[in-house]
């Protein structure tokens, strides 16, 4: 289907007729330890806006991730390089470069590892257990 740009310059009507873009799509899943991820904050700006970590990030698109841990861009990307950047609600994040070539959509999957665990014992002053503590 053919694209039709119009608009008048110094009085005059001008016309552009050219075949459109093809634009893809970017979805994706998001997980933690192999568990979907709810609630994640997915950025995506052109390659090379996004710092490489969490900052300030006007201007870029936002999605989040549903309960299943998907997500979906609300617009389609032009052909180019995005870098995604992933945020975790704990504050966990990652980066991943994206390309999207003759309007193809892309799936990513985005995991992040299991964060570390601490396991102890809480003691009182006289080396006993305190019950209830943990």
């Amino acid at each position: 289907m053919w694209a039709i740009t119009a608009g008048i310059i110094s009085g005059r009507v001008v016309a552009e007729l050219s075949w459109p873009r093809r634009a893809g799509r970017l979805t994706g899943l998001v997980r933690g330890a192999g568990l979907p991820v709810a609630r994640a904050r997915v950025f995506v700006r052109p390659s090379g806006a996004v710092p490489e970590r969490p900052g300030t990030l006007v201007g870029a698109v936002e999605s989040a991730t549903r309960d299943s841990g998907r997500f979906e861009l609300p617009l389609q990307l032009a052909d180019g390089e995005y870098d995604v950047l992933v945020l975790a609600p704990d504050g966990r994040w990652t980066r991943h470069d994206v390309a999207i070539v003759e309007g193809a959509s892309v799936d990513l999957v985005s995991d992040f590892p299991a964060g570390p665990r601490i396991r102890g014992r809480l003691l009182d002053a006289h080396g006993e257990p305190v019950h209830g503590a943990c």
